[in-house]
């Protein structure tokens, strides 16, 4: 019970399944509700959904599932304080019991006994629970847990048993493949390895020099890390010199993690809730934007298209995946929702999509991110072939191949198709003025252009506007440099970089990233829709960058990777953040990505003052009169109130 449990049984959300339903009916429920995308809540028929519900006698809860603050406002409120009337209290449980320390735990250790005293148990009546996977003392074992227990529940030191984790024995198979033992010492191999890969120049030979000893095998002395890769399954990590910036490098950490993930599924932790926030919209931005282009280039790599072919492509996959579509284009789905305004939504979507390939097409000549960029597209122009007359007659005049000549008049239209100057028939997104209140402005679809509109002529008249009007001024030789101020110069071929990413994902045809902020400023509700969209099997959201409010309690499935945005303050909040993931195979991959700022700096250059951090257990205190005197008052009146509803006389204790 929390604060955004609904008060009356009107307001609850979701489906309840009618009474008398079993625990499999539900199970049904939930799969059927899965396949079919269903994005509400289901109830089964024991659960007390509203308060309303709750507070109805012969209707309580038998498990209540609360936080400490809501537990006081329970035992103080005199409409909720019902809740316990009669209660058995046979469990009294707490997660994360590492966190009740200081002040915090004091209270806590109050409110125990005032919640016992008010259902009439003494301590040796309840069990008591406290889970933990950092309640450890380096130096006193068990004992330090113990200790905690027996003064946080209020019960005899000997009566508190530590259960520690116990794992089950790995089922391998009887028959299986040992690999031949590596020849000599392993610790010798890895030595010479390191130092390979770390000597600068000499790094080739040595590398070969170490994989001959280990393995027997050559490498190739040319291309020996090509080799090295191809023998490690294809898969090459770009190893460069880059300018460290945090935002763009926790997003390729993220995708590179769950490209090579099992469980498609990713936590990355930000201590800073403004960090969260910006890390998840630049991941969604990023990430989205990449995979329209992908989408454009699966078309492009099947043979030319036009751009109304293309656009009608990328409508047709659309329509075809609505999870894909309110990933790519949440823009129109704000517009016209596909549910109530199908036509609608398909003629705000076709426009959209074919606003965003005429982007695509109208890249600054120094961009650097686009598919024609990266060279993975090319534009041609009707009717500028080789073979046209003009072309041939022009040829032979200048004395060129007329491929040459038709290549180097398309460079110079590339040159101004890249600045805009384009004519749109349909839209004419090109030809007019747009203003910060224009539609298209204000729903995401085009950005605020000033120099839009342009246009292109073969001679300029006095009265046109230089600013506004461009000029051919003269041809263009086979491979001379269209560049501005590039005089003389001719262009030559550049070599695509191994190792650069976006060209790697494009190639590879990465999964798309599709995150998602999970922090206190997001509604409750819309939390918990992303809770169940993330531990579902769709691929609506499958990465959460969160605050550290999601190291505790929530369930959020299986993980196989954890990446933090930067080095967690403490040594328990490291090792419950990198607890979250690898709970089923009791593997898994972790990553703390260390800023350029002090705090991770030194872990950075010293990580095992992280790993092999001391965590000490939880203290607090429980001598601080001026808490116990609050207490005590809280109680008085909560039995006059009893006393009041005639619930029952004051034992002689009590007196």
């Amino acid at each position: 019970m929390g604060t955004k449990t609904p008060e009356l049984e009107r307001e609850v959300a979701g489906e309840r399944l009618p009474a008398g339903s079993s625990r499999a009916d539900y199970q049904a429920r939930l799969a059927q509700a899965r396949e079919a995308k269903e994005t509400h809540a289901i109830h089964p028929p024991e659960e007390r959904v509203s308060r309303e519900e709750m507070r109805t006698p012969g209707k309580q809860p038998r498990i209540l599932l609360t936080n400490v603050k809501q537990l006081e406002l329970l035992l103080t409120r005199q409409q909720d304080v019902e809740l316990f009337d009669g209660a058995r209290l046979e469990y009294l449980v707490f997660d994360e019991a590492h966190t009740f320390k200081g002040a915090a735990g004091a209270e806590t250790a109050c409110l125990i006994r005032r919640l016992r005293s008010f259902c009439g148990r003494r301590s040796e009546d309840t069990i008591c629970v406290a889970t933990s996977a950092t309640l450890a003392d380096p130096e006193r074992g068990t004992d330090a847990a113990k200790e905690f227990a027996a003064r946080f529940f209020g019960v005899q030191a000997g009566n508190v048993e530590v259960v520690l984790e116990q794992y089950e024995e790995d089922d391998w198979a009887t028959k299986r493949k040992v690999p031949r033992p590596l020849p000599g010492d392993p610790r010798e191999h890895l030595k010479n390895m390191l130092e390979a890969v770390e000597s600068g120049d000499d790094a080739g030979a040595l590398v070969r020099i170490a994989l001959r000893a280990m393995t027997g095998e050559a490498l190739d002395e040319d291309s020996w890390q090509e080799d090295l890769c191809d023998r490690a399954g294809g898969y090459r990590e770009p190893a460069r010199p880059v300018m460290a910036i945090t935002v763009s490098d926790v997003h390729v950490l993220a995708l590179s993690m769950l490209q090579h993930s099992d469980h498609k599924r990713l936590l990355v932790f930000s201590d800073n809730r403004q960090d969260a926030a910006f890390q998840a919209g630049w991941m969604q931005d990023h990430a989205r934007r990449f995979r329209l282009r992908s989408l454009m280039y699966e078309r492009l790599v099947q043979g030319g298209v036009s751009v109304g072919d293309l656009s009608a492509h990328l409508c047709d996959l659309l329509e075809q995946n609505d999870d894909l579509s309110r990933a790519l284009i949440p823009e129109v789905w704000r517009v016209h929702r596909k549910e109530a305004e199908g036509v609608r939504h398909q003629e705000e979507r076709a426009r959209f999509i074919r606003i965003q390939v005429l982007r695509e097409l109208t890249m600054g000549v120094k961009q650097r991110i686009g598919l024609e960029p990266w060279g993975r597209l090319k534009v041609t122009y009707r009717g500028l072939m080789p073979d046209a007359v003009f072309i041939q007659e022009w040829a032979e005049r200048l004395k060129a191949e007329p491929g040459v000549l038709a290549e180097g008049i398309a460079g110079l239209l590339d040159i101004f198709r890249r600045n805009s100057i384009l004519l749109d028939q349909e839209g004419r997104i090109f030809s007019r003025f747009w203003g910060d209140g224009e539609p298209g402005i204000m729903r995401g679809y085009l950005v605020v252009s000033p120099g839009v509109p342009k246009a292109l002529k073969l001679r300029r008249a006095a009265e046109d506007d230089k600013a506004r009007l461009n000029q051919i001024l003269r041809t263009t030789p086979s491979n001379t440099c269209l560049a501005w101020r590039c005089n003389d110069g001719h262009t030559e071929l550049v070599q695509e970089s191994p190792d650069d990413f976006n060209l790697m994902v494009l190639d590879q045809n990465s999964l798309m990233l599709q995150p998602r902020e999970h922090s206190a400023q997001v509604p409750a509700e819309d939390r918990e829709q992303l809770e169940r969209d993330f531990k579902s099997d769709s691929e609506r959201v499958n990465t959460l960058v969160a605050t550290p409010t999601l190291e505790l309690g929530v369930d959020i499935g299986a993980l196989d990777s954890v990446l933090m945005r930067n080095v967690p303050p403490l040594v328990a909040n490291y090792w419950q953040r990198v607890g979250r993931a690898g709970r089923r195979h009791r593997m898994a991959v972790n990553l703390a990505y260390a800023r350029t700022v002090s705090h991770d700096r030194a872990y950075f250059k010293d990580p095992l003052k992280l790993l092999e951090g001391v965590i000490s257990p939880p203290r607090f205190n429980l001598r601080n009169g001026i808490m116990l005197e609050k207490h005590i008052h809280a109680t008085i009146l909560t039995t006059l109130q009893a006393l009041a509803r005639g619930r029952e006389s004051l034992g002689d204790a009590d007196r």
